[in-house]
């Protein structure tokens, strides 16, 4: 368990390293130096991060629409 609980929030790391704009060599060098797993370890998580981020971003554009649809409606 604890293994995916590391997983978990180097990936949570990830995202908040890739909000701030930092490319994938910047965050492999980061994580590489406080933990030991293979770059093709890193990168798959990189992987899972990058599409959590864009799941996000997809549901608060959905939001965003329903709300100026909402609000033209009343209009």
């Amino acid at each position: 368990m604890a293994s995916k609980n590391g997983k978990i929030q180097r990936i949570e790391q990830m995202k908040d390293m890739l909000r701030l704009g930092m490319d994938r060599a910047a965050i492999l060098q980061e994580l590489s130096k406080t933990c030991k797993l293979s770059d093709r370890t890193l990168d798959a998580e990189l992987k899972v991060a990058r599409q959590a981020i864009g799941n996000e971003m997809a549901a608060k554009e959905e939001i965003r629409q329903t709300n100026l649809s909402e609000q033209l409606k009343t209009e």
